[in-house]
Protein backbone atom coordinates (compact mmCIF):
# COMPACT_ATOMS: atom_id res chain seq x y z
CA UNK A 1 0.00 0.00 0.00
CA UNK A 2 2.88 2.39 0.79
CA UNK A 3 4.42 1.53 -2.61
CA UNK A 4 1.23 2.58 -4.37
CA UNK A 5 1.18 5.83 -2.41
CA UNK A 6 4.82 6.51 -3.31
CA UNK A 7 4.19 5.84 -7.01
CA UNK A 8 1.11 8.07 -7.01
CA UNK A 9 2.97 10.86 -5.21
CA UNK A 10 5.92 10.54 -7.65
CA UNK A 11 3.54 10.72 -10.64
CA UNK A 12 1.80 13.83 -9.29
CA UNK A 13 5.16 15.44 -8.48
CA UNK A 14 6.41 14.73 -12.01
CA UNK A 15 3.17 16.25 -13.41
CA UNK A 16 3.65 19.41 -11.35
CA UNK A 17 7.31 19.69 -12.33
CA UNK A 18 6.36 19.38 -15.99
CA UNK A 19 3.83 22.18 -15.53
CA UNK A 20 6.58 24.32 -13.96
CA UNK A 21 8.99 23.91 -16.88
CA UNK A 22 9.64 27.08 -18.94
CA UNK A 23 7.66 27.50 -22.13
CA UNK A 24 9.44 26.47 -25.37
CA UNK A 25 10.99 29.12 -27.57
CA UNK A 26 8.91 30.52 -30.39
CA UNK A 27 11.38 29.35 -33.12
CA UNK A 28 12.64 25.82 -33.59
CA UNK A 29 16.32 26.74 -33.21
CA UNK A 30 17.31 27.77 -29.65
CA UNK A 31 20.49 29.47 -30.88
CA UNK A 32 18.61 31.61 -33.33
CA UNK A 33 16.14 32.56 -30.62
CA UNK A 34 18.99 33.60 -28.32
CA UNK A 35 20.57 35.63 -31.11
CA UNK A 36 17.24 37.27 -31.88
CA UNK A 37 16.66 38.20 -28.25
CA UNK A 38 20.23 39.52 -27.89
CA UNK A 39 19.78 41.53 -31.06
CA UNK A 40 16.55 42.97 -29.76
CA UNK A 41 18.22 43.90 -26.50
CA UNK A 42 21.07 45.52 -28.41
CA UNK A 43 18.66 47.66 -30.42
CA UNK A 44 16.16 49.13 -27.94
CA UNK A 45 15.66 52.21 -30.07
CA UNK A 46 14.08 50.37 -32.98
CA UNK A 47 11.46 48.65 -30.81
CA UNK A 48 10.65 51.84 -29.02
CA UNK A 49 10.25 53.63 -32.36
CA UNK A 50 7.86 50.94 -33.68
CA UNK A 51 5.55 51.09 -30.65
CA UNK A 52 3.95 54.06 -29.00
CA UNK A 53 4.80 54.74 -25.32
CA UNK A 54 1.28 53.83 -23.97
CA UNK A 55 1.29 50.51 -25.83
CA UNK A 56 4.79 49.71 -24.57
CA UNK A 57 3.86 50.53 -20.97
CA UNK A 58 0.67 48.47 -21.27
CA UNK A 59 2.68 45.51 -22.61
CA UNK A 60 5.18 45.91 -19.82
CA UNK A 61 2.48 46.02 -17.15
CA UNK A 62 0.71 42.95 -18.62
CA UNK A 63 4.02 41.04 -18.69
CA UNK A 64 4.74 42.01 -15.09
CA UNK A 65 1.22 40.98 -14.04
CA UNK A 66 1.56 37.62 -15.83
CA UNK A 67 4.97 37.15 -14.24
CA UNK A 68 3.52 37.89 -10.78
CA UNK A 69 0.67 35.44 -11.32
CA UNK A 70 3.09 32.76 -12.50
CA UNK A 71 5.33 33.43 -9.47
CA UNK A 72 2.35 33.12 -7.12
CA UNK A 73 1.24 29.87 -8.77
CA UNK A 74 4.76 28.51 -8.64
CA UNK A 75 5.10 29.45 -4.95
CA UNK A 76 1.80 27.78 -4.14
CA UNK A 77 2.75 24.62 -6.01
CA UNK A 78 6.18 24.56 -4.35
CA UNK A 79 4.55 24.92 -0.94
CA UNK A 80 2.18 22.05 -1.68
CA UNK A 81 5.07 19.93 -2.91
CA UNK A 82 7.01 20.73 0.26
CA UNK A 83 4.01 19.68 2.38
CA UNK A 84 3.69 16.50 0.33
CA UNK A 85 7.39 15.74 0.88
CA UNK A 86 6.92 16.21 4.62
CA UNK A 87 3.96 13.83 4.62
CA UNK A 88 5.93 11.28 2.58
CA UNK A 89 8.79 11.58 5.09
CA UNK A 90 6.39 10.99 7.99
CA UNK A 91 4.94 8.00 6.15
CA UNK A 92 8.42 6.54 5.67
CA UNK A 93 9.21 7.09 9.36
CA UNK A 94 6.01 5.33 10.41
CA UNK A 95 6.78 2.48 8.04
CA UNK A 96 10.29 2.16 9.48
CA UNK A 97 8.85 2.15 12.98
CA UNK A 98 6.40 -0.59 12.01
CA UNK A 99 9.18 -2.66 10.46
CA UNK A 100 11.33 -2.17 13.56
CA UNK A 101 8.47 -3.27 15.81
CA UNK A 102 8.02 -6.37 13.63
CA UNK A 103 11.71 -7.26 13.91
CA UNK A 104 11.66 -6.84 17.72
CA UNK A 105 11.13 -10.17 19.55
CA UNK A 106 7.63 -10.61 20.84
CA UNK A 107 8.88 -11.75 24.26
CA UNK A 108 9.94 -8.17 25.07
CA UNK A 109 6.40 -6.80 24.78
CA UNK A 110 3.23 -8.04 26.35
CA UNK A 111 0.46 -9.08 24.01
CA UNK A 112 -1.81 -6.20 25.08
CA UNK A 113 0.96 -3.61 24.62
CA UNK A 114 1.82 -5.03 21.21
CA UNK A 115 -1.80 -4.88 20.05
CA UNK A 116 -2.11 -1.34 21.39
CA UNK A 117 1.02 -0.23 19.52
CA UNK A 118 -0.24 -1.84 16.33
CA UNK A 119 -3.60 -0.08 16.68
CA UNK A 120 -1.88 3.26 17.34
CA UNK A 121 0.37 2.85 14.31
CA UNK A 122 -2.57 1.86 12.13
CA UNK A 123 -4.48 4.96 13.26
CA UNK A 124 -1.45 7.13 12.52
CA UNK A 125 -1.07 5.53 9.08
CA UNK A 126 -4.74 6.14 8.31
CA UNK A 127 -4.41 9.75 9.43
CA UNK A 128 -1.35 10.27 7.23
CA UNK A 129 -3.09 8.66 4.25
CA UNK A 130 -6.16 10.84 4.71
CA UNK A 131 -3.99 13.94 5.03
CA UNK A 132 -2.03 12.98 1.91
CA UNK A 133 -5.25 12.43 -0.04
CA UNK A 134 -6.60 15.79 1.11
CA UNK A 135 -3.40 17.58 0.09
CA UNK A 136 -3.44 15.76 -3.25
CA UNK A 137 -7.03 16.82 -3.85
CA UNK A 138 -6.15 20.39 -2.91
CA UNK A 139 -3.23 20.36 -5.34
CA UNK A 140 -5.40 18.99 -8.14
CA UNK A 141 -8.05 21.57 -7.37
CA UNK A 142 -5.46 24.34 -7.62
CA UNK A 143 -4.20 22.92 -10.92
CA UNK A 144 -7.73 22.67 -12.35
CA UNK A 145 -8.56 26.21 -11.20
CA UNK A 146 -5.35 27.54 -12.75
CA UNK A 147 -6.06 25.71 -16.03
CA UNK A 148 -9.63 27.06 -16.09
CA UNK A 149 -8.38 30.58 -15.42
CA UNK A 150 -5.90 30.37 -18.29
CA UNK A 151 -8.58 28.91 -20.54
CA UNK A 152 -11.08 31.66 -19.71
CA UNK A 153 -8.50 34.34 -20.50
CA UNK A 154 -8.44 33.25 -24.16
CA UNK A 155 -12.00 34.53 -24.84
CA UNK A 156 -12.89 31.87 -27.41
CA UNK A 157 -15.95 29.67 -27.94
CA UNK A 158 -14.66 26.96 -25.62
CA UNK A 159 -14.08 29.48 -22.83
CA UNK A 160 -17.62 30.78 -23.31
CA UNK A 161 -19.02 27.26 -22.95
CA UNK A 162 -16.91 26.73 -19.82
CA UNK A 163 -18.17 30.04 -18.42
CA UNK A 164 -21.77 29.00 -19.13
CA UNK A 165 -21.16 25.69 -17.33
CA UNK A 166 -19.67 27.54 -14.35
CA UNK A 167 -22.68 29.85 -14.21
CA UNK A 168 -24.98 26.83 -14.33
CA UNK A 169 -22.99 25.24 -11.50
CA UNK A 170 -23.33 28.42 -9.42
CA UNK A 171 -27.08 28.48 -10.08
CA UNK A 172 -27.39 24.86 -9.05
CA UNK A 173 -25.32 25.53 -5.92
CA UNK A 174 -27.59 28.41 -4.94
CA UNK A 175 -30.64 26.19 -5.53
CA UNK A 176 -29.10 23.44 -3.41
CA UNK A 177 -28.30 25.90 -0.61
CA UNK A 178 -31.86 27.23 -0.72
CA UNK A 179 -33.28 23.70 -0.61
CA UNK A 180 -31.00 22.84 2.30
CA UNK A 181 -32.17 25.95 4.16
CA UNK A 182 -35.80 24.99 3.57
CA UNK A 183 -35.04 21.47 4.76
CA UNK A 184 -33.44 22.83 7.92
CA UNK A 185 -36.48 25.06 8.53
CA UNK A 186 -38.83 22.09 8.10
CA UNK A 187 -36.69 19.98 10.41
CA UNK A 188 -36.82 22.72 13.05
CA UNK A 189 -40.62 22.89 12.72
CA UNK A 190 -40.89 19.11 12.98
CA UNK A 191 -38.68 19.23 16.05
CA UNK A 192 -40.95 21.83 17.64
CA UNK A 193 -44.01 19.68 16.85
CA UNK A 194 -42.31 16.64 18.37
CA UNK A 195 -41.44 18.64 21.48
CA UNK A 196 -45.07 19.76 21.85
CA UNK A 197 -46.33 16.20 21.33
CA UNK A 198 -43.91 14.95 23.97
CA UNK A 199 -45.01 17.70 26.34
CA UNK A 200 -48.70 16.87 25.81
CA UNK A 201 -47.97 13.17 26.24
CA UNK A 202 -46.19 13.81 29.53
CA UNK A 203 -49.05 16.05 30.70
CA UNK A 204 -51.60 13.35 29.75
CA UNK A 205 -49.62 10.68 31.56
CA UNK A 206 -49.38 12.89 34.65
CA UNK A 207 -53.14 13.58 34.55
CA UNK A 208 -53.88 9.85 34.11
CA UNK A 209 -51.69 9.00 37.07
CA UNK A 210 -53.48 11.66 39.10
CA UNK A 211 -56.91 10.23 38.16
CA UNK A 212 -55.76 6.71 38.97
CA UNK A 213 -54.43 7.86 42.34
CA UNK A 214 -57.73 9.63 43.11
CA UNK A 215 -59.78 6.55 42.16
CA UNK A 216 -57.54 4.35 44.25
CA UNK A 217 -57.91 6.73 47.17
CA UNK A 218 -61.72 6.68 46.89
CA UNK A 219 -61.72 2.91 46.59
CA UNK A 220 -59.56 2.58 49.68
CA UNK A 221 -61.82 4.94 51.61
CA UNK A 222 -64.87 2.95 50.52
CA UNK A 223 -63.23 -0.31 51.58
CA UNK A 224 -62.36 1.23 54.92
CA UNK A 225 -65.97 2.33 55.39
CA UNK A 226 -67.29 -1.09 54.43
CA UNK A 227 -65.05 -2.85 56.89
CA UNK A 228 -65.58 -0.41 59.77
CA UNK A 229 -67.57 -1.44 62.87
CA UNK A 230 -69.57 1.81 62.90
CA UNK A 231 -70.87 1.19 59.39
CA UNK A 232 -71.87 -2.36 60.34
CA UNK A 233 -73.73 -1.08 63.37
CA UNK A 234 -75.48 1.58 61.29
CA UNK A 235 -76.53 -1.03 58.73
CA UNK A 236 -78.01 -3.22 61.46
CA UNK A 237 -79.92 -0.28 62.96
CA UNK A 238 -81.22 0.72 59.54
CA UNK A 239 -82.37 -2.81 58.81
CA UNK A 240 -84.15 -2.94 62.15
CA UNK A 241 -85.94 0.34 61.43
CA UNK A 242 -86.93 -0.92 57.97
CA UNK A 243 -88.39 -4.10 59.48
CA UNK A 244 -90.34 -2.11 62.10
CA UNK A 245 -91.69 0.28 59.49
CA UNK A 246 -92.75 -2.64 57.29
CA UNK A 247 -94.67 -4.19 60.20
CA UNK A 248 -96.38 -0.87 60.92
CA UNK A 249 -97.35 -0.53 57.24
CA UNK A 250 -98.88 -4.00 57.22
CA UNK A 251 -100.80 -3.39 60.45
CA UNK A 252 -102.16 -0.07 59.17
CA UNK A 253 -103.24 -1.69 55.91
CA UNK A 254 -105.08 -4.43 57.76
CA UNK A 255 -106.82 -1.84 59.98
CA UNK A 256 -108.02 0.10 56.93
CA UNK A 257 -109.28 -3.06 55.27
CA UNK A 258 -111.04 -4.23 58.47
CA UNK A 259 -112.78 -0.87 58.89
CA UNK A 260 -114.14 -1.14 55.33
CA UNK A 261 -113.38 2.50 54.60
CA UNK A 262 -113.69 3.74 51.00
CA UNK A 263 -110.12 5.06 50.89
CA UNK A 264 -110.26 5.53 47.12
CA UNK A 265 -112.79 8.35 47.50
CA UNK A 266 -110.47 10.40 49.70
CA UNK A 267 -107.40 11.60 47.72
CA UNK A 268 -105.23 12.11 50.80
CA UNK A 269 -106.09 8.67 52.19
CA UNK A 270 -105.56 7.13 48.77
CA UNK A 271 -102.08 8.66 48.51
CA UNK A 272 -101.26 7.37 51.99
CA UNK A 273 -102.45 3.83 51.21
CA UNK A 274 -100.45 3.77 47.98
CA UNK A 275 -97.39 5.03 49.86
CA UNK A 276 -97.72 2.08 52.22
CA UNK A 277 -97.47 -0.30 49.29
CA UNK A 278 -93.77 0.59 48.69
CA UNK A 279 -91.09 -1.85 49.83
CA UNK A 280 -88.60 0.00 52.00
CA UNK A 281 -85.85 -2.55 51.32
CA UNK A 282 -85.46 -1.30 47.73
CA UNK A 283 -85.32 2.41 48.58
Amino acid sequence: MSGNLGAEAWGEEELVRRSLRPAPTPSGDAGNYALDTSAQRAMPGSSSRDESPPAASYRKESREEERREEDEDCNMVRQLLRIKDQIKQQLLEYKAEVEASKERPTEELAEGDLLQRIEDLERKMEGVKIELEMKTLALRRVQVAHALQKKLEKKDSESESILAILKNILTLNSSILKAQQQTRDLEEKMLEVKKKRLMFKKAGEAKLLEIQAENKKKKDELNILKNSALLTKMKKSLQKEIDSTTIIQNVFQHIVMAAKIDWAADPALKALILQLEKNLSFI
